[in-house]
């Protein structure tokens, strides 16, 4: 879009040069007329993401922030009321569960929660599950399923006589199988949502020196796709 943008501009600097030699020609008209239309499909087609409200950003005392990953635009991709736009610029707040849009005129955008299918900032793909109303990070998408839900928790303090503020952050693991949302807090709750299949996976995890204390998204991931294999 922002490209679509530039090159509007583009050719009507250009057109704006040319008329000097070569007056209203055909090439110049057309090409104009070309990237208008271009440009006005582009913002059509990008209204209803933009039909949301409008966000307060957080106002940071140092370098804390209520977001996932960064403070900063991740161009992403999101599907939004059945549609999927890509290079959008996007931050999802993991405090409260919402998800915000930049529109090209530096306006900040609050997207309606129940119109997104999924979003993906760095690789980083979230869906949201209807009956936990809230976002999860997919880590793994079989037949059985492996989720991670984040949260930050906002904290204000006085040391030294300075007020300091800060957000931290938390993660939920959750297991989708037989048709049920299992809580996973550790090593042995993951053993235990796959039970029948144990043994198999502890042999699975020791060849492969996977260790939950380690990385717990790799380890839960990495158990819940070998047990699909086991089924």
């Amino acid at each position: 879009m922002r490209n679509t943008l530039a090159l509007y501009l583009l050719v009507i600097s250009i057109y704006g040069t040319a008329q000097s030699y070569h007056k209203d020609t055909l090439f110049v008209r057309e090409a104009i007329a070309a990237v208008e239309n271009k440009y006005q499909t582009a913002t059509r087609s990008q209204s209803e993401l933009y039909n949301g409200s409008d966000f307060n950003f957080y106002q940071p005392l140092l370098n804390e922030n209520p977001y996932f990953l960064s403070d900063d635009w991740i161009q992403g991709t999101i599907e939004y009321d059945h549609t999927v736009y890509t290079q959008v610029y996007l931050r999802y707040d993991i405090q409260s569960d919402e998800v915000i849009a930049e529109h090209l005129n530096g306006t900040r955008i609050k997207l309606s929660k129940q119109n997104i299918g999924y979003f993906i900032l760095n690789g980083h793909t979230f869906i949201l599950i209807p009956n936990l109303n809230k976002f999860y990070e997919v880590l793994y998408d079989g037949k059985t399923k492996a989720y991670a839900a984040y949260s930050k928790t906002f904290q204000e303090s006085i040391s030294n006589e300075k007020l300091e503020r800060t957000f931290r952050q938390k993660t939920r693991y959750f297991v989708y199988k037989d048709k049920k949302y299992i809580s996973i807090n550790s090593k042995s709750a993951v053993y235990a949502a796959f039970q029948e299949r144990k043994k198999q996976l502890r042999q699975f995890a020791s060849q492969n020196k996977l260790r939950f204390r380690t990385n717990e998204t790799a380890f839960i991931e990495a158990l819940a796709q070998h047990y699909d294999t086991l089924r």
